[in-house]
């Protein structure tokens, strides 16, 4: 007689040692952003940082240290360790921005390496102190990484970054217009404008237009926004670029910077809630529906010396924190035609001192 035994193999482990979102039950929280392995808890107003509670939902049979809903010390960031169920283990920074700033100076930047925790090469990558602020140079180091095999930018290389060229203090922003090139398995990026902006950049090489998340929180504690203001110095490049990559002798490049308020759901739905590069200034857009105000910059042609703005805010809506939350985003690019390639390499926009001006309710 035979008698046939089948031993069943445990089921594989799960090696994955990701962060998959971060929440803090505090009224004055309002969202987590996140910038490679470096997460940015948001409050609309100071709280005591010696004791804050993140509640972190991670990767399936994954564990962290410290623990999820453990209170911490946030007065500096905090290293949370993930270990995956199979054992692989990788860190990640948590800090705390306790209030939101509507006044803008541009001193204060860091180099980072988004890729540390994936272990990739070691690349230095600009980027505003204030995690507030994003660019696009994260999805520079990958592309032009890819598109020069495994050469990253150096810092001075990059399309967005700091420079000594400033209008007051010792920095101000430079958006300058690079060449990209052919990135395999992706459609061609034969260029980058220089861009800085309010919000999140969700990196995605095959839809750049959307991998912008435009908007921060704006809680009605800081006011119904009025005014747009700031200076700014902009020199388009010598040779434009139009429709096909063909050199277009008859056109100059010219730069966009401008602000916009939007409304979005209460809550967590809202959070989650942004306008991209396909939405923000489309106005056959189903999103643009959520577009309460904007201050936009009329001149966008060449000015050799700082030029101060002031703007007032046009509103398209009423205002009404009772049934809306709102997002409030600032967008400045070195080409305003760069999402279809139309654009000067070597243009540069360079702005500082900006700020949004609100009416604390008649207070």
């Amino acid at each position: 007689m035979l008698i046939n035994s089948c031993i069943k193999e445990p089921p594989p482990q799960h090696i994955q040692a990701n962060i998959l979102g971060i929440t803090v039950d505090d009224p004055a929280y309002v969202q987590t952003n996140d910038v490679g392995s470096t997460y940015s808890l948001v409050f609309s107003e100071q709280v005591d940082a010696t004791a804050v509670a993140p509640i972190f939902s991670l990767s399936p049979g994954a564990t962290i240290s410290p623990a999820s809903g453990e209170p911490q010390d946030f007065s500096s960031p905090v290293t949370y360790t993930v270990r995956s169920e199979s054992g692989n283990e990788r860190e990640f920074t948590v800090q705390l921005i306790g209030n939101i700033t509507l006044i803008f100076d541009f001193e204060d930047w860091v180099v980072t390496n988004p890729f540390a925790a994936e272990g990739r090469p070691d690349i230095e990558v600009p980027q505003m102190a204030d995690p507030l602020w994003a660019s696009t140079n994260y999805g520079v180091a990958t592309g032009l990484g890819q598109i020069n095999f495994g050469q990253y930018p150096s810092l001075d290389e990059y399309s967005t970054k700091p420079t000594q060229d400033s209008h007051s203090g010792n920095y101000a922003a430079q958006l300058t217009t690079i060449h990209g090139g052919s990135i395999i398995g992706v459609t061609r990026i034969p260029f980058i404008p220089g861009n800085l902006f309010r919000g999140n950049y969700a990196f995605s090489l095959s839809d750049p237009s959307g991998s912008l998340q435009f908007g921060i929180p704006h809680p009605s504690n800081l006011g119904i926004p009025i005014k747009f203001k700031g200076f700014y110095k902009y020199q388009p490049g010598e040779v434009f670029y139009g429709e096909g990559e063909v050199i277009d002798d008859n056109r100059i490049d010219e730069f966009n910077l401008y602000a916009v308020f939007f409304k979005v759901a209460k809550g967590e739905l809202g959070a989650a809630e942004f306008l991209n590069g396909h939405s923000i200034r489309n106005e056959q857009h189903a999103d643009y529906s959520k577009v309460v105000a904007t201050a936009i910059l009329p001149d966008n042609t060449a000015k050799d010396s700082y030029t101060a703005f002031d703007l007032d805010f046009e509103y398209l809506q009423e205002v009404d924190f009772e049934a809306n939350d709102y997002k409030l985003t600032i967008v400045a690019l070195s080409s305003k035609e760069g999402a279809s390639y139309q654009v000067a390499p070597g243009s540069t926009l360079i702005i500082d001192d900006l700020e949004i001006v609100t009416d604390l309710f008649g207070n």
